[in-house]
């Protein structure tokens, strides 16, 4: 008889206390907001060909000194950074070999050769294509423009995160309006997916002079996308 009793004190007090978890709806949001790019980004690779290796590495190395010190002088350049990621030095073979021999290996060492890529970055991005025809003036192979970049990409991050977030919460509102409920605070958060480039690092040139390209280049640069994904969970009542 005491057991029941207790057993039905222990169902009526819990009838009278309050919910311990608290209703939630959880819904995915999106967006993608479009960054305009402060920064262009090239890559121009030297080769030269010389008798010995000592003097194909020395006019190499002299065509690099030259391109950063007449780069950071174009004409309209805020600010640029430069750095050599990849250097070769390899024996150049008889042409006339190359082209006909099966085994190219087999064919007679003729000279050296020396190679060397930059990878430069400067601003404003709508000075990228004066950039690569500039460039282009101090003896290089090849020079191509490999994008643009958005220096600030961490602000505008934030930016997309708070638009997917604005647009989880139209969803949870839509499906607590059609369940008769109210959508209160945000309770959990979890984001992904962060689209977009953002910028290197690298060793910064001054700027100290100001020359134009002598064959202008004008280009457009585009918007760089960047998305964001999120999980969130809103309170109901």
């Amino acid at each position: 008889m005491l057991r029941t009793a207790t057993l039905l004190s222990a169902l009526l007090l819990t009838g009278c206390l309050p919910q311990l978890t608290q209703p939630e709806i959880e819904v995915d949001g999106h967006a993608t907001i479009f960054a305009e790019p402060d920064t262009f980004t090239i890559s121009a690779r030297i080769r030269i060909q010389k008798d010995k290796r000592e003097a194909a590495l020395a006019a190499t190395a002299e065509a690099v000194a030259a391109v950063k010190a007449a780069v950071p002088e174009l004409e309209g350049l805020a600010s640029f950074k430069m750095n050599s990621p990849e250097a070769s030095v390899y024996p150049v073979r008889d042409a006339a070999c190359m082209r006909e021999a099966y085994d190219t290996s087999a064919c007679p060492i003729v000279g050296q050769g020396a190679s060397v890529t930059l990878e430069i970055s400067g601003s404003p991005a709508s000075l990228a294509g004066n950039a690569l025809s500039f460039i282009s003036e101090f003896g290089v192979e090849s020079v191509e423009l490999e994008g643009y970049e958005v220096s600030n990409m961490d602000a505008r991050r934030g930016d997309a995160v708070k638009a997917a977030v604005a647009d989880a919460r139209a969803k949870a509102e839509a499906i607590a309006a059609a369940a008769g409920g109210t959508v209160k605070g945000l309770t959990r958060l979890k984001s992904s997916d962060y689209g977009g480039y953002g910028s290197e690092e690298y060793d910064q040139i001054v700027v100290t002079a100001s020359r134009a390209p002598a064959v202008p280049l004008e280009l457009d640069p585009k918007p760089v996308p960047v998305s964001v994904n999120v999980t969130a969970a809103f309170a109901l009542e």
